[in-house]
């Protein structure tokens, strides 16, 4: 008898560890897909700390060596509605402009924030009267060590009567000054997320002040290798949905 009730407890706690053991399998998190691989050297060892940055479908990411200007406001004598103009150059390498009018003096709060994350990257407040305004973001990049990918510029203002008005526009960041979107462990390996390519947003290029013109991203997406000492790679690479993708690139030594 007491054999049979030592086996009854000893399954009953079997039972229980089982049990308690799927949940913690069923509770698993999914696996993640973009593309990884190894980056080495034409010797073949891994090559740690390598920044990979995405520049989507450039093959290069731009440079803008007029943007080297001070902050400046400024006001044209006109008739102005409540607008937010898309920034430009736009996507931005280091530096950009933002340009806004306002039909009456208001209480503004322009932000940007990181589209995945939603953190607030910069923040501008304060009293601005009726009129048209240009706010230089110079070094914004470099500065706050910006990921490449898509922002959003929130303009919130608010009149001294209670009137509400809010504006919103996409900023795109497409550089190799910031915060790479990925980066080599000591093994050499990597992994981009798919999340990051931002497949299917369109991005308003301006090169021009007044004239944004959209192009959508594909999923021919093209990634950065860049460290001191070697020469960088470009790689383009086809996404796909829901598939871990292995591409391993070779560099080359200075």
């Amino acid at each position: 008898m007491k054999m049979l009730i030592h086996k009854l407890i000893l399954c009953g706690l079997l039972f229980f560890i089982t049990f308690s053991c799927s949940d913690n399998i069923v509770n698993e998190p999914r696996e993640s897909y973009g593309v990884s691989g190894i980056v080495i050297d034409t010797a073949g060892k891994p090559i740690a700390d390598v920044r990979i940055y995405c520049l989507y479908f450039y093959s290069y990411y731009p440079i803008y060596r007029y943007l080297d200007k001070e902050n400046f406001n400024f006001f044209t004598p006109g008739s102005f509605d409540f607008e937010l103009k898309q920034n430009f150059p736009n996507p931005v390498q280091n530096s950009t402009f933002i340009r806004f009018s306002l039909p009456y003096d208001c209480e503004i709060k322009l932000t940007i924030k990181n589209k995945i994350s939603g953190q607030i990257v910069y923040s501008l407040t304060g009293n601005y009267t009726y009129g048209l305004y240009q706010q230089y973001l110079g070094d914004i990049v470099s500065n706050l060590q910006l990921e490449n990918g898509n922002y959003i510029v929130t303009l919130a203002a608010k009149g001294s009567s209670g009137q509400e008005l809010i504006a919103q526009k996409n900023l795109f960041v497409v550089s190799a000054l910031g915060q790479p979107n990925a980066k080599t462990e000591k093994n050499g390996l990597y992994f981009f997320d798919y999340q990051k390519a931002f497949i299917s947003d369109t991005v308003f290029m301006t090169y021009v002040e007044d004239y944004p013109y959209p192009r959508q991203i594909s999923n021919k997406v093209y990634l950065y290798f860049i460290k001191e000492g070697y020469y960088p790679s470009i790689v383009g690479v086809d996404l796909i949905p829901n598939f871990l993708l292995r591409r391993d690139v070779i560099l080359y030594k200075e």
